[in-house]
């Protein structure tokens, strides 16, 4: 069991947190003009994925009301991302963002490749379509349940950090595509985001259907977080930003 002492209050109060994460959490295609992927680059990775996965298995340990799945990796290793349920509103989380590709080593790495340089610049990028697909089969099992879908790129944010590394053949187009259209089969459904440290909402277009897209602010000073509240029968009735209140610089004392 991984100590998680930020969270703990909230766990022992009975109430569940399922963390994703963000770009600053794991690691980049490359660092300027350096590689990445490195023996400690890989190890902040598996920190990270341990850390998401364990919120979950806490999170569904107190609350009965919570099931949740996991979509494992395409290659040896690779972001997890995550299908639950709670109270009759599914929860999807995609993390940075569904098209993150998955990774993987040459036999005996990172003794075999580029030892002196940490082993950097030795992974493989594989695609993360396989994930995608899986999510989408669980999503088609619970088709009538309203929806909150989460990752840390928003579809209006600068094009580079849809990059999914030459994976695939799409466009950034069919990629934020492919997103808009897993939200729209839904009849309830709304789409969270952040990264752009400013709060902001957007109407997206598919077919007859608008998705929403909410923005959350930077959560530091005089920042704020997204609140949504839904319901299993009647959909999702509000989506509403919260201003933190601003925390003291220095002590007046």
């Amino acid at each position: 069991e991984l100590a998680l002492p930020i969270w703990e209050p909230f766990f022992a109060a009975g109430i569940p947190v399922l963390a994703g994460f963000g770009n600053h959490d794991w690691e980049p295609e490359s660092w300027g003009d350096s590689p990445s992927y490195s023996l400690a680059g890989h190890r902040s990775n598996e920190s990270t994925t341990a850390f998401t996965r364990e919120t979950y298995r806490r999170s569904a340990e107190i609350e009965p009301d919570l099931a949740y799945r996991e979509v494992g990796p395409t290659a040896d290793h690779g972001p997890v991302t995550f299908h639950a349920t709670y109270r009759g509103v599914d929860i999807i989380n995609f993390n940075t963002f569904l098209y993150q590709p998955s990774y993987e080593y040459p036999d005996g790495w990172p003794i075999t490749c580029n030892l002196l340089g940490g082993g950097a610049g030795c992974q493989t990028f594989v695609s993360a379509v396989p994930q995608i697909e899986a999510m989408e089969s669980l999503l088609a099992e619970g088709a009538s349940r309203p929806a909150i879908f989460v990752q840390h790129y928003p579809l209006s944010t600068s094009d580079g950090w849809w990059d999914d590394y030459d994976t695939t053949d799409t466009t950034l187009a069919m990629r934020k595509q492919r997103l808009l259209d897993m939200i729209a089969r839904r009849d309830e459904a709304v789409f969270l985001a952040g990264h752009n440290h400013r709060s902001s909402q957007r109407a997206w277009p598919v077919g007859d259907r608008v998705v929403a897209e909410h923005v959350a602010p930077y959560f530091g000073n005089r920042g704020g977080v997204l609140a949504v509240l839904a319901s299993p029968s009647r959909g999702i009735l509000e989506v509403r930003t919260l201003e933190l209140p601003a925390v003291p610089t220095s002590n007046p004392g």
